[in-house]
């Protein structure tokens, strides 16, 4: 606030003071309360030796100085701004009867009284020699305080007393304008002092303070900076800059409730999950893969105590059960244990996934191994600002009861095969028996008529009798190939039409017996598909089972003729499509069910229902497509499958005779 200049002196005032006077002796009086006595102590040492007044007349001698014109003026217009709450510094020009003159500044400030009352004390000082500098000054700190004001924090100096000596705009909307007031009744309400104030640490530590308070009021929270200040008078005072923190604490805790929530998940997943650093070190793991391992981290073992990766699945998965581990797709070879696995993810930040066999704890007992299990790990690598994978995320899943569920199905599966194909097999057989027997017999009566054959005649005969022996061995090899299928047999260039033929020569001869009618409709010159000959066969066979057991369910007294149409084409995109149909009954509104394992409405016994969950699966790992197509009326049903054209470089993958 800027200082103010007033002419000289120029009358002597009345023998009694006027008030404003006696309120400025007050104002510089050692005691702010109490007696009527004036204590001008700290007055005298400062005013005595500037105005030759010796220390025993300073009252007196003050008196009759501030009493001379236009000293009580000046006084009586700065007790009415006090009053209005602008405490500003001022300059009175004091001369005393002894010749001596001095530019007196005068900054008073309001002050708390232990009795809760308010007061105005004042301090002394030379005023500046360079008004005009003074007048700089004083402009630059109102246009700092004009910068305070707008800051979007609030801003106050607070003296030792507790007293508020300033604060900004912000703080005013805050809080209130109360001056001279404690802080601790305007921020908190309080009526004493509160029991520990990190604001007031600066008086003993001289340093910044930082901490955060939540205003009970409101809930508001802020982050609070504590700075030592020093008043123009020199005192000290504490600088308080308060940041409203409410939102991004908001954020804070949100998104420390997202953590522990996204915490909770990972540690109640049934899948082992942990972090890999590129010295491959665990840098985290959920409970799960910390137990299955008997490995537990912590932030406080530091670095070095980290466990090792490689070394870990070094020690869980030793060489006698490292043969177990099985290549998955995607991976090269080499890379056939987890150890490389990860190595490869850190050189060509690709994902990887693999199954192996691995020897764990027990989650219920971690001193207790569980045994042998097979697990499939994923590795998915994150990348850091520049892009460089810098560490790996591993999933862990137990799928050892999967596998042998797996397996049981497959068995189920080669039943389901072994039931349809029985009667077709049985058929097939029958016809080279017959022949044998019929060759045997011929032979033998030759033998009983002429007690002598011919060689030529006997070569003939057992010729034709190696012949049949063939075709049964032909047939046995032909189902084996089919019953026995491998797991992953390979993907290659498939005959669509030599597969639909030799899935009739199996059912077609069931197909007559049920008086089922057979339209073939195959496309010549056909290029061969992308896929596996042996399960496109089963494929054909089931297709045709399920609509010959369709047609079964056909009343013969209200349709007298039931067909199967079989037609291979290839489409203009050069894809190849297999389409079977027939006119029974229809799906019935159930296509969204038939591909399910397991689901069948034939009646008990009739069969497991995996027919067309086969096909469908078999479809889906050539990367084809199968798709039904109602009829008109709900009659029929057709399936239609479609399927990529093998390309030249593909293998064969006829294996119809067995190995």
């Amino acid at each position: 606030m800027q200082s103010q200049r007033y002419p000289q002196p120029h009358t002597q005032c009345e023998a009694t003071p006027p008030p404003q006077v006696l309120r400025f002796l007050r104002q510089i009086s050692d005691s702010a309360a109490g007696s009527n006595a004036l204590d001008l102590g700290y007055a005298g040492s400062f005013l005595c030796p500037l105005l030759g007044i010796p220390r025993r007349d300073i009252l007196q001698a003050l008196t009759r100085i501030l009493c001379a014109e236009p000293i009580p003026v000046i006084l009586a217009d700065q007790m009415r701004k006090q009053e209005r709450g602008i405490f500003e510094a001022y300059t009175l020009s004091l001369h005393s009867p002894t010749g001596h003159s001095a530019e007196v500044q005068v900054c008073p400030r309001p002050v708390m009284l232990p009795d809760g009352s308010e007061t105005v004390t004042a301090t002394l000082s030379l005023a500046p020699a360079d008004m005009e500098r003074q007048r700089a000054v004083q402009a630059e700190r109102d246009r700092l305080l004009g910068l305070l004001d707008r800051l979007p924090a609030f801003v106050s100096l607070i003296a030792p007393d507790y007293s508020l000596r300033y604060h900004n705009q912000t703080f005013r909307e805050l809080f209130g304008s109360h001056p001279g007031q404690p802080c601790y009744r305007t921020l908190k309400g309080r009526n004493t002092p509160c029991p520990t104030c990190p604001p007031f640490d600066v008086f003993d530590t001289g340093s910044l303070s930082i901490y955060e308070w939540t205003n009970p009021a409101n809930g508001q929270a802020f982050r609070i900076y504590s700075y030592p200040f020093t008043d123009e008078d020199n005192s000290p005072l504490v600088l308080k800059l308060g940041i409203d923190i409410s939102q991004s604490k908001q954020v804070q805790e949100a998104l420390v409730i997202s953590e522990a929530r996204y915490r909770s998940i990972t540690d109640n997943l049934a899948v082992g999950i942990a972090v890999v650093d590129r010295n491959m070190r665990i840098t985290a793991a959920n409970p799960l893969f910390s137990q299955w391992f008997g490995i537990f981290i912590h932030d406080r073992h530091g670095p070095a105590n980290l466990p090792q990766a490689d070394e870990l699945f070094a020690a869980m998965c030793p060489p006698d059960i490292a043969e177990r581990t099985e290549t998955a797709e995607g991976a090269s070879p080499g890379q056939a244990d987890p150890e490389s696995l990860l190595r490869s993810v850190f050189i060509y930040g690709r994902a990887r996934d693999m199954e192996f066999s691995c020897r764990l704890f027990r989650p219920d007992d971690p001193k207790e191994e569980e045994g042998i299990r097979t697990l499939r790990i994923t590795a998915c690598p994150t990348r850091d600002a520049s892009n460089a994978v810098d560490s790996i995320i591993l999933l862990l899943e137990d799928i050892t009861e999967r596998k042998r569920v797996t397996e049981q199905l497959n068995r189920a599966r080669q039943l389901e095969a072994m039931g349809t194909l029985a009667a077709g097999i049985a058929h097939e057989i029958n016809q080279p028996l017959s022949a044998l027997r019929l060759y045997a017999s011929g032979l033998e009566l030759l033998v009983e008529q002429q007690h002598a054959i011919s060689q030529d005649t006997l070569l003939e005969r057992l010729g034709w009798i190696l012949r049949e022996a063939e075709n049964i061995q032909e047939i046995i090899a032909h189902m084996r190939s089919l019953v026995m299928q491998q797991d992953a047999p390979p993907i290659g260039r498939a005959s669509l039409n030599k597969a639909v033929e030799r899935a009739l020569g199996l059912v077609g001869a069931q197909l007559k017996a049920h008086g089922i009618q057979l339209d073939l409709q195959l496309a010549p010159d056909l290029p061969c598909a992308l896929a596996n000959i042996v399960q496109l066969e089963q494929v054909v066979i089931n297709l045709v089972v399920n609509a010959m057991h369709a047609l079964d369910t056909i009343d013969a007294a209200r349709q007298t003729e039931k067909w199967i149409r079989i037609v291979t084409e290839q489409t203009e995109s050069g894809s190849l499509r297999l389409r079977v149909a027939d006119n029974g009954p229809g799906l019935q509104g159930l296509e969204k069910r038939i591909f399910d394992p397991f689901f069948t409405t034939k009646d008990a016994g009739s069969g497991m229902g995996l027919g067309l969950s086969i096909v469908h699966t078999f479809v889906e790992a050539w990367h084809g497509e199968i798709t039904t197509l109602p009829t008109m009326q709900g009659i029929g049903a057709t399936f239609i499958i479609t399927l990529h054209a093998a390309d030249t470089t593909a293998g064969d993958t006829d294996a119809h005779t067995d190995s």
